[in-house]
């Protein structure tokens, strides 16, 4: 028995049909999927989606193979297999667990909003303070760790995946699906705001933290996307975002011994946190 469920990414909603009980509670857990009604088919949805699992082996070391032709895209590597088409409106996947599928959801989102010139999916923690979203970005040397938790008291967008909006001079930062850690709850499925900062973490014995200039932020911010385009011609339109995401919004390097020490200070500071990390 199948299962079609709607599920919603920032601004974008995605019918995905399910193939079975445990892929279906998997996708209502990991995305708040809801089942779809008359309601969802009202009006026009940003992608539809259909799943197949037991494909191929475990991922193993080899690079994916990625064919374009005039109506559509194929991308394929041991674990997965996606064919959609070029405007990502529609697509089908076969995928060998849910590692590899939820790794086929966050490649075809990605895709969509790149095509769309919509917006960025960053390597980043954000966490909401003071009604801004601030992103934590490891640095290049310690990009796959995990990032540390912000305390319980501010509000986690994401914990490896930031989903971004940049429009009209703005850059806002969504509830991201795509988690490592806990879930993200049905009641934060819409939740966004408007950024405040970027920081490039380093590991250093002091906290500190320093500007940076507009060009190297625009390619810090750049070498941190969490996918690189499926379509090689899509990187100026991802370099494009980039500029206009650093426009409006500071970009610092940040030094501290640990995110725990970094967090520590950030719940002391209280109220004066924001003029203390953007002004030192």
């Amino acid at each position: 028995m199948s299962y079609l469920l709607e599920l919603t990414i920032a601004e974008h909603r995605l019918a995905v049909e399910f193939p079975s009980d445990s892929l279906c509670a998997w996708a209502m857990r990991t995305f708040s999927a809801v089942p779809a009604t008359s309601y969802t088919f009202a009006s026009p949805l940003d992608m539809t989606i259909s799943v197949n699992m037991g494909y191929g082996t475990a991922q193993d070391s080899r690079l994916p193979q990625i064919i374009f032709t005039a109506d559509r895209v194929r991308y394929s590597r041991s674990d997965l297999l996606i064919a959609a088409s070029r405007d990502y409106s529609e697509a089908f996947i076969e995928a060998y667990d849910e590692r590899a599928l939820e790794h086929a959801l966050i490649l075809l989102y990605n895709a969509l909003i790149t095509q769309r010139e919509w917006g960025l999916i960053v390597s980043a923690s954000s966490v909401v303070e003071e009604n801004k979203a601030y992103l934590f970005m490891l640095s290049s040397g310690l990009q796959g760790q995990s990032f540390s938790p912000p305390p319980a008291a501010s509000a986690l967008l994401s914990d490896q995946a930031a989903i971004l909006k940049i429009s009209g001079g703005q850059v806002r930062a969504f509830s991201s699906p795509f988690r490592k850690g806990i879930c993200r709850s049905p009641q934060s499925i819409h939740l966004t705001y408007e950024v405040g900062a970027y920081y490039a973490q380093h590991p250093s014995p002091m906290i500190h933290h320093a500007p940076v200039s507009r060009k190297e932020a625009v390619q810090q911010l750049h070498g941190s996307l969490y996918l690189k385009p499926l379509e090689p011609s899509d990187s100026s339109i991802t370099k494009a975002l980039c500029r206009k995401a650093i426009d409006k919004v500071p970009f610092y390097e940040l030094y501290a011994p640990s995110d725990d020490l970094f967090w520590r200070e950030w719940t002391e500071k209280g109220r004066r946190r924001t003029g203390h990390l953007q002004h030192g």
